[in-house]
């Protein structure tokens, strides 16, 4: 019975660094994540440029139906596909199944993936 705890512990203690060592930070501002990547990345062009309203009229209506989320600074995140090209990647919040598009530069030590 001892040994079988033991066992159990090392197994949890294992799976769970394992789930922490998969999650990223939001690191800058509030970030728009959408399930399609164009408007994710117009999105975020647009907040570089300084346009917010235009940024804003674009994703409301996405914001609205859930096909876009808003993050904040300091909200964890796992990411389920690296960084590509176009320097956007793949997040979801922890216990969440959708996955949302998002620019690298908002993640912390996003060149890693959960599903890789």
């Amino acid at each position: 019975m001892v040994k079988f705890l033991a066992t159990a512990s090392i197994v949890l203690l294992t799976s769970w660094s394992a789930l922490a060592a998969d999650q990223h930070i939001i690191t800058s501002g509030a970030p728009v994540g959408c399930r399609d990547k164009d408007m994710a990345v117009t999105a975020h062009r647009l907040e570089q440029a300084g346009n917010e309203q235009a940024e804003l009229n674009l994703v409301a209506p996405s914001l609205a139906s859930h096909e876009c989320i808003g993050f904040k600074t300091g909200d964890a995140v796992v990411v389920t596909k690296v960084a590509d090209e176009s320097g956007m990647l793949k997040v979801r919040p922890p216990g969440v199944v959708d996955d949302y598009w998002i620019s690298a530069a908002s993640v912390s030590g996003a060149g890693k993936s959960a599903d890789e």
